[in-house]
């Protein structure tokens, strides 16, 4: 389970990204739906009129799962277990002003009846949520399958590896990645000895020695 304080998790939840809400329905099938939201330390808050389906899901049954992608990178993204531990009546629309605000839209409380549903999380998972602080530079043939290459590699397995960026021309392929934890010695050495890799530069920006 990721941590609540991971900084990755907290940039999500202080974002102005949609955050897709999906309830149990009546019979069991997943109902998702895009939403405003807002993070108040404690919960996650949305606004909702008691006339949809949605509404009636968490009434019946509150367990909910809210999937959220990172505003600026699609390949990080965060989804949050819970329940909806409390329900609050909101009939003046307060709540979806304040929302409407925070997102920068020209709308304002239309008049249905609303609630503000208060989400607690007790489960993080998602996708390359960890700290990924260490950057490798490498430059191997054109036609290297450099993904095969990692998968045998020992050294990086158990690694979150985030490909950054991928050049290929004639002459050379180059490829930048990170990594959550820096590569040793060992594996640096590991990689120089796959065919047709010529250089890796390891470790450009952690706190550890650069491997060159």
């Amino acid at each position: 389970m990721t941590d609540l304080n991971n900084l990755k998790v907290q940039k999500i939840l202080q974002s102005k990204a949609l955050a897709h809400l999906a309830t149990i329905g009546s019979n069991g099938e997943p109902q998702s739906s895009p939403m405003w939201f807002l993070w108040d330390g404690e919960y996650i808050k949305f606004t909702h009129t008691t006339q949809r389906k949605k509404y009636q899901n968490i009434k019946r049954d509150p367990r909910v799962s809210i999937s959220i992608t990172d505003i600026d990178d699609s390949q990080i993204y965060a989804e949050f277990r819970g329940v909806v531990e409390r329900i609050e009546d909101d009939p003046n629309g307060v709540f979806f002003n304040t929302l409407a605000e925070h997102y920068g839209a020209a709308v304002c409380y239309p008049g249905d009846p609303r609630v503000v549903l208060y989400v607690k999380i007790q489960h993080i998972v998602g996708q390359n949520l960890a700290s990924s602080r260490y950057t490798h530079v490498l430059i191997a043939k054109p036609d290297v399958d450099l993904y095969a290459s990692f998968k045998d590699s020992k050294g990086l397995q158990g690694l979150q590896l985030r490909p950054i960026q991928e050049v290929k021309t004639s002459e050379a392929l180059t490829f930048v990645f990170k990594s959550d934890k820096a590569l040793s010695a060992e594996t640096v050495e590991d990689i120089l000895h796959t065919p047709g890799i010529w250089h890796i530069s390891a470790n450009l920006d952690g706190t550890l020695p650069q491997i060159m």
